[in-house]
């Protein structure tokens, strides 16, 4: 198998877990610690899903990434944490507002569990504040490379890190 083949079947994996056709909302807030106060906070929001196809993910994040200092890499959340996936899907069009308000909700709450800053690539509409906290102490050196590099901000349809001026 080449390499090329093992990178895409590695890409879809989880293909099945958001099939075409549905609607997708996504809120990421991350903890430091699970408190038995935030796991049940987890728990009562998970029981309460909008629809059969929403999905509440808990990812660790540890181990060798969390042992590089967040100054190496551009990704700065190089800590020992817990990623909390809130995801509602849906088929029905009508179900939108309720949707994504118990996403906001659900992430509201566990904000009150010090959740403070999320993963670049996990953000949606959040804005540059969020972008900004996402990448910690080195967003101000992605901004100045950003000005060496693209000082006209070419490349800016993401989550965008602005040029230093």
């Amino acid at each position: 198998m080449t390499a090329e083949k093992k990178y895409t079947e590695m890409q879809s994996m989880l293909d099945v877990t958001a099939p075409a056709g549905q609607h997708y909302y996504f809120k990421c807030p991350f903890l430091s610690d699970l408190t038995d106060e935030a796991i049940r906070a987890i728990v009562e929001h998970a029981e309460s899903l909008p629809t059969e196809q929403s999905q509440v993910i808990l990812e660790h994040m540890h181990g060798a990434a969390s042992r590089v200092p967040a100054t190496e890499t551009a990704f700065g959340l190089r800590r020992t944490h817990y990623s909390i996936n809130i995801m509602p899907a849906w088929s029905d069009p009508a179900m939108a507002e309720r949707c994504i308000d118990w996403a906001r909700e659900f992430a509201s709450v566990l904000e009150g569990f010090g959740a403070s800053d999320g993963y670049v690539n996990y953000l949606g509409d959040e804005g540059p504040a969020a972008v900004r906290a996402s990448y910690g102490v080195n967003y101000g050196r992605l901004a100045e490379l950003k000005k060496k590099y693209d000082p006209d901000n070419f490349f800016r349809f993401n989550q965008n890190i602005l040029p230093t001026s």
